[in-house]
């Protein structure tokens, strides 16, 4: 069978470093599909489509360019495909038409796009199904912050929470929410990363070892209630203090909290805490960690800004070391 992954209203960055990609190639590697950027009319050839909303969608839909007549000869052209064939990725399919609808009669909107039309968009949509990686079958579940895809290994199932901390996630309990399929043989844990970057360094942080130690209560329970493998992902390396990262990235007004000396303090901390316990420590190679911080963004970060590895460096694309 055939399949393919597209997105239906904006464009798949071609770019091999983007993060955007590297979701849709995340998705790809679970479910042996091609990739078509611009949604054409090769997509009409699979036997599956499926929609890749992107990595930041939000449930709005942004069309910087406005909704022209590349916009309505997309979603047309999917609208030719039976709803029966197509898959909504992440997300409850959207509802397009009304989000089209709002737009009808705007100096960008393409002629095309009609009341009527948009209707039928909507009910397209609504019968289109949709899935995440918990409904795959998989072998192994990779769990945590938007670091996640970096660190899972090949044909992973990887689910997300972006933004989340580890503190946040002890707090809340989350790790005992976590449920695995059988023949799920090991869970991989990618929590910290913002921890150090934001929060760990300020003067009103909680006791980093006080954390670890209930960081590793909580993992002994989940890998006693589960059964299987934890591995404990290393927080991510710290990149030059002067690289740019998009506003969605700060918190309090600022891109990170703590000199890149002291950050990476932290982050050995970390580490060395962890390699002390009875689990797994899944990194990149160290030299990551100790090479120059500007090569390091330049060379295994993602496309320009924001603080994510490239997909090329990406666990299941290179060499990462059990600590």
């Amino acid at each position: 069978m055939s399949k393919v992954i597209t997105s239906p209203a904006t464009n798949i960055p071609m770019h091999e470093k983007s993060h955007v990609r590297g979701w849709s190639l995340t998705w790809a590697d679970r479910l042996d599909a091609d990739i078509n950027e611009r949604c054409t009319e090769e997509v009409l050839n699979y036997d599956t489509v499926y929609l890749d909303h992107g990595v930041n969608w939000s449930g709005a839909l942004n069309l910087f360019a406005g909704a022209g007549d590349e916009v309505w000869e997309r979603f047309d052209r999917l609208m030719g495909v039976s709803p029966d064939r197509v898959t909504s990725l992440d997300w409850e399919m959207p509802d397009y038409g009304a989000f089209l609808a709002k737009r009808l009669n705007t100096a960008s909107t393409s002629k095309r796009i009609t009341e009527e039309w948009c209707k039928q968009l909507s009910d397209w949509c609504f019968h289109v199904p949709w899935m995440d990686h918990s409904g795959l079958d998989h072998n192994w579940l990779s769990w945590g912050d938007s670091h996640t895809p970096a660190y899972a290994p090949s044909k992973s199932a990887v689910l997300k929470k972006d933004g989340r901390t580890l503190y946040g996630v002890l707090k809340e309990r989350l790790l005992d929410d976590i449920e695995v399929k059988p023949g799920v043989e090991g869970v991989t844990l990618s929590l910290g990363s913002i921890d150090v970057r934001h929060h760990l360094c300020r003067p009103e942080s909680v006791d980093l070892g006080k954390l670890l130690e209930e960081y590793r209560v909580q993992a002994n329970r989940l890998r006693d209630r589960i059964g299987v493998t934890v591995e404990i992902g290393a927080p991510v390396p710290v990149e030059f203090e002067d690289r740019k990262i998009p506003k969605t990235g700060f918190f309090k007004g600022t891109p990170f909290y703590g000199s890149r000396d002291e950050r990476f303090k932290k982050t050995f901390e970390i580490m060395n805490t962890v390699k002390q316990w009875d689990f797994p420590l899944i990194a990149p190679p160290v030299e990551r960690y100790t090479m120059d911080g500007e090569e390091y963004a330049k060379t295994y970060m993602e496309l320009g800004g924001s603080v994510h590895t490239a997909p090329p460096y990406y666990r299941r694309n290179s060499e990462w070391v059990t600590l």
